[in-house]
């Protein structure tokens, strides 16, 4: 399966400042959310951090198809 993954605020200088296309096995956004973050090295925080799928919000376990964008959007902050 094909699928490009987006990030979005803070996420962007953690993981990627560009989109990336992505192969992957993974079944649902949490599944490949955990893949991203054992490639980076990173914890996983799904109680703050929010999955976008095609534009829209989701829930963690949402199945990713072929050809989805997926986002992450961290938590907002402001001042």
């Amino acid at each position: 399966m094909k699928i490009t993954i987006e990030f979005y605020g803070k996420l962007k200088a953690e993981f990627s400042e560009h989109p990336i296309e992505w192969q992957s096995d993974a079944v649902t956004v949490n599944d490949i959310y955990h893949q991203l973050c054992k490639q980076h090295q990173k914890q996983p925080n799904t109680q703050v951090i929010k999955p976008i799928i095609n534009d829209s919000f989701c829930d963690w376990q949402q199945v990713v198809n072929d050809g989805d964008v997926i986002g992450f959007f961290p938590p907002a902050s402001g001042g």
